[in-house]
């Protein structure tokens, strides 16, 4: 790995970084049919208006993992739990029951 004093503008970009961690790096490589493989639930956690992973990458979670449960908190962000901890906490309870 070389570092560099600079991100370049596309690793600064939103979302660049949740496509990078996917190998092959976009929506509709063979990356998201891995996740058919996995038949344990799933719960699957955003906000409407994520900007760190888009939104739009947890309903294709969602819809390649077999056994998933979307949850999409209404105005807010990557960190969904803060405005909806007590929420949260009954939809996790109830997944995990």
């Amino acid at each position: 790995m070389i570092a560099r004093s600079k991100p370049s503008r596309t690793e600064n970009s939103r979302g660049s970084r949740h496509v990078r961690a996917i190998p092959g790096g976009a929506i509709g490589d063979s990356a998201y049919n891995h996740l058919a493989e996995i038949k344990q639930p799933a719960l699957v956690a955003n906000g409407s208006d994520d900007m760190i992973v888009p939104t739009i990458s947890s309903f294709t979670m969602a819809q390649f993992l077999p056994n998933a449960h979307l949850i999409v908190y209404p105005d807010s962000g990557h960190g969904f739990l803060f405005p909806y901890p007590d929420l949260f906490v009954d939809h996790a309870l109830r997944f995990l029951r």
